[in-house]
């Protein structure tokens, strides 16, 4: 995760929101330690170029949490939450999910708003759940519809599908075949060929050959 990612959310946030109150806490949930650091000099940068009115500054309060969502809610009630911070940046992986529920269905019952950078669950919808829940990455359920619409438009017929061995992946293609499979949006769309790779795989070679037996053009290509 790159700090200035984390630098944008944070201005993007924070500025509307922000008021005479300084310094201004902002709360950090993540699973390894450069996301924390990146967070904590998103936070220096912040505070050194003058990114936010003037007599406010920021202040980051941050912890590493792991796959089991009981630790996670001990750790964020022990941490972060006497803080009292004004918002959290959330981000935790899939295999952290658990946790990063918890997370948001106590920040939510505080009325703290909450920042995801990273999760597309489609689990973390649910408003009545997490409702100071917001990120800046789609769910799966909505990249798959965008396919979904541009096969209708262009009026696709069969496709083929590239998408990774890992959960980012598999979770999008399985997104995409529940609409195709889904009698409301069936359009007569055949998966001729789903093609899949290597996290980190340079030399796709092998991949092109697959995707060269289909006899669709249409290559639908998720990589993340």
């Amino acid at each position: 995760m790159c700090w200035i990612k984390v630098q944008i959310v944070l201005v993007l946030f924070i500025t509307p929101i922000v008021t005479s109150q300084t310094p201004f806490v902002i709360g950090g949930a993540f699973e390894s330690k450069k996301d924390r650091d990146d967070f904590h000099k998103a936070i220096h940068n912040i505070n050194q170029n003058n990114a936010l009115p003037r007599g406010v500054t920021l202040i980051g309060v941050s912890s590493i949490f792991t796959d089991n969502p009981l630790n996670a809610t001990m750790e964020l009630c022990q941490r972060i939450v006497p803080k009292k911070v004004a918002a959290l940046i959330m981000c935790l992986s899939k295999p952290n999910r658990l946790s990063a529920m918890s997370i948001s269905n106590i920040i939510g019952s505080l009325e703290i708003p909450v920042v995801d950078i990273v999760t597309r669950s489609n689990l973390f919808d649910d408003r009545n759940i997490h409702n100071t829940y917001m990120r800046n990455v789609p769910p799966y359920t909505d990249q798959a519809q965008v396919w979904i619409d541009l096969i209708g438009h262009y009026r696709w017929s069969s496709v083929v599908t590239v998408t990774s061995r890992d959960d980012a992946g598999r979770s999008m293609l399985n997104a995409f075949m529940r609409l195709v499979n889904d009698s409301s949006s069936r359009m007569g769309i055949r998966i001729e060929r789903a093609v899949s790779y290597n996290k980190g795989q340079t030399n796709m070679t092998g991949v092109l050959m697959e995707v060269r037996k289909a006899q669709s053009t249409v290559i639908l290509l998720h990589a993340w």
